[in-house]
C-alpha cells in the first residue's frame, strides 16, 4: 500500500563512457571498474544520510530528506569521480540530476511527478554536470545557493508548463588542484599515521581507504558547533601518496604548520606535513576558529622504507 505523499529530494547519477570502457578493456575488467564506481556512488549517498532507492545498469537512485543533503552529496560525487579519473585511461564519469517534491512512497520505492522530473534531469546532463530544478534551488540554503546558476528552460513531457533548469557549479574542479606544503614529502599511509586531535578526543587516518570527514553535520566524524562551519567543512584523505586536507567549506579553512606559517585553503587540498594546527578561517583573525591539532608520525620509517619518495 502508497504511503501518503510526503516532500523528498530524489537525485540520480549515471556513469558515462561504460560502454567505451567495456569496448577497451573487456568484460570482466570493465566490470570490475563500473561496479566500483557504483559502490562509492552508493557509499556518498550513505555518507549524506541518504537512502539508495536501486542501482539500473550504471544508475543509482536515491533519495533524501532535504534539497541541501542531495546538493551535497551529488557535489561529492562528481567531486570523487574527477579525483578518480585524474591522470587514470580507465576511469568514468558521471552525471547527476536531483529534484525536491511531493513523492509516493512504496515498498521501498518512489513515485510521482518529482521523480520524473528529476530522471529528466540527469539525462539532460553533460559529463560532470549537475541539474536541478529552480523550485529545489530555492530550498537550497547556506552558500550553497551561491553555486547555482541558470541554464535553460525546458519542456517536460507530460508537464504543461517548461521547467528552469540550474547547473551547480561545485569549485569541485579546483579540488584537482592539489597544493604542496612547503617541506612536504611522499609518505607510504601503511607506514605513517595522521593523528588528529579536538577537545580531549583523538582520531587516526592511517588506512589509505579511510576519509575524515569534519564539519557541522552530525554525520561527519569530527563534529564542529561553531555556526561558521559549513555542514560538511574539509575531509583528510589518502592522494597521490600523501595525506591532505581537502576544504569543501563556504569560509575556507586556516592552516598553521609547526613553524607558525599560515595558509588558507579554499575548496582545494593542502598536502599535510609535520605537525600544526587547522580550523575555520576567520578574516578577523589570525587564527583558526575551533582549532584542531594534527601530527604526522611514523614519516622517518616510511621514508626510510621507501627512499625513492619525495625525489
Amino acid at each position: 500500500m502508497a504511503s501518503a505523499a510526503r516532500k523528498r529530494a530524489v537525485l540520480f547519477a549515471d556513469l558515462v563512457g561504460s560502454t567505451r570502457l567495456y569496448d577497451k578493456l573487456g568484460d570482466r575488467e570493465a566490470y570490475v571498474i563500473a561496479s566500483g564506481c557504483l559502490l562509492g556512488i552508493r557509499q556518498t549517498v550513505e555518507r549524506f544520510g541518504g537512502i539508495v532507492i536501486k542501482t539500473i545498469g550504471d544508475e543509482v537512485m536515491a533519495t533524501f530528506a532535504s534539497a541541501d543533503a542531495a546538493c551535497d552529496c551529488a557535489a561529492a560525487i562528481v567531486s570523487g569521480m574527477r579525483c578518480t579519473a585524474l591522470g587514470s585511461a580507465k576511469s568514468l564519469g558521471v552525471h547527476v540530476g536531483f529534484a525536491f517534491g511531493p513523492v509516493i512512497e512504496k515498498k521501498r520505492d518512489v513515485f510521482g511527478d518529482t521523480v520524473n522530473v528529476a530522471a529528466h534531469l540527469v539525462s539532460l546532463a553533460d559529463n560532470q554536470r549537475i541539474f536541478t530544478t529552480a523550485e529545489t534551488a530555492a530550498e537550497i540554503g547556506g552558500g550553497l545557493c551561491e553555486r547555482l546558476r541558470f541554464v535553460e528552460r525546458v519542456t517536460i513531457k507530460g508537464r504543461a508548463d517548461p521547467i528552469d533548469i540550474f547547473e551547480l557549479t561545485t569549485g569541485y574542479e579546483t579540488l584537482l588542484r592539489f597544493v604542496d606544503a612547503p617541506r612536504a614529502e611522499d609518505v607510504r599511509a601503511d607506514s605513517a599515521a595522521l593523528i588528529v586531535s579536538c577537545r580531549g578526543k583523538q582520531h587516526v587516518v592511517r588506512d589509505p581507504r579511510r576519509t575524515l570527514t569534519i564539519g557541522r553535520d552530525k554525520s561527519n566524524d569530527l563534529v564542529l558547533t561553531s555556526p561558521s562551519a559549513s555542514r560538511f567543512h574539509a575531509q583528510i584523505e589518502w592522494r597521490k601518496q600523501a595525506f591532505y586536507l581537502v576544504d569543501r567549506s563556504s569560509n575556507g579553512t586556516l592552516v598553521i604548520d609547526e613553524h607558525g606559517r599560515a595558509t588558507v585553503i579554499h575548496r582545494e587540498g593542502l598536502r599535510i606535513d609535520g605537525s600544526g594546527t587547522f580550523g575555520i578561517a576567520n578574516a578577523r583573525s589570525a587564527r583558526p576558529e575551533e582549532p584542531i591539532r594534527f601530527e604526522l608520525r611514523g614519516v622517518e620509517a616510511a621514508r626510510k622504507s621507501n627512499p625513492g619518495a619525495g625525489e
